[in-house]
């Protein structure tokens, strides 16, 4: 068994662990805390599922499969409905809708009873989408892309209404992380850690933080949104206060 990915179940009572047994694609549940399988997600795709998420009433599941097809589940029966062109996808706040990005950047907001399709936005030529999230209590959309080589990275921040451009900057991806009410976001911007606040659309860092001898490579919040732990290529942890960080962590490991 080769697993591509593990997401918990609203709850945690369950998880979903997603990749490859053989040669044939898995969707597993397993009950918490035994590992115990349970159930699985009825003929998953032909190409391995490489992210998975669960509304947050835990009865549906977004997957993105390797062939960049994204597929609505049910969680109870463990089918899904037809699957939507995408390489990223993320759910509202209020599990209402979902948001699919594709590979030229294209943004589609659904409706997620059925999948049914609200607005699009275009993406823009020469950009290849890397991950798409809802932000700010879904009134606005981070969309992150690269160019074809899969280099320069930038986040888009857009108008979730009317898919206006509010912000860009440049991002490490891998980096990237939300707090949990999505009002604030953090990246590694080489060896500075950079915090952003919705209430200017990201469009500029609220901290700027050194402190790091190496490249940024993980940013995490605490569920409160009172501390940010970061690391990087310097093989340290360092845990930062906020709102107002300073250049002192308050731990380091």
């Amino acid at each position: 068994v080769y697993v591509d990915s593990i997401t918990f179940a609203p709850g945690g009572t369950q998880l979903l662990a997603t990749g490859l047994r053989g040669d044939q694609p898995m969707a597993q549940f397993l009950e918490m805390p035994s590992l115990q399988p349970v159930a699985e997600l009825h003929d998953p795709p032909g190409a391995f599922i490489v992210d998975a998420r669960f509304s947050p009433d835990g009865k549906q599941i977004l997957t993105v499969d390797e062939s960049d097809a994204v597929s609505l589940w049910d969680a109870q029966t463990g089918v899904a409905d037809p699957p939507f062109q995408g390489v990223a996808a993320d759910w509202s706040a209020d599990g209402s809708r979902f948001t699919v990005a594709a590979a030229d950047g294209t943004v589609d907001i659904r409706n997620a009873a059925g999948g049914r399709g609200e607005l699009t936005f275009p993406g823009r030529e020469g950009d290849s989408a890397e991950a798409v999230y809802f932000a700010a209590g879904d009134t606005l959309i981070v969309l992150v892309t690269a160019d074809y080589l899969g280099a320069g990275q930038q986040a888009q921040v857009l108008d979730a209404a009317t898919g206006a451009t509010l912000a860009e900057f440049p991002v490490n991806r891998g980096s990237l992380s939300f707090s949990a009410d999505r009002s604030m976001l953090a990246h590694g911007e080489g060896k500075t850690v950079q915090v952003r606040a919705a209430s200017d659309a990201f469009a500029q860092p609220a901290h700027s933080i050194a402190g790091h001898q190496a490249d940024v490579n993980v940013t995490r919040f605490a569920p409160d949104g009172r501390l940010v732990a970061t690391a990087a290529d310097d093989n340290t942890v360092r845990v930062w206060t906020l709102p107002d960080p300073g250049n002192s962590p308050s731990r380091v490991f």
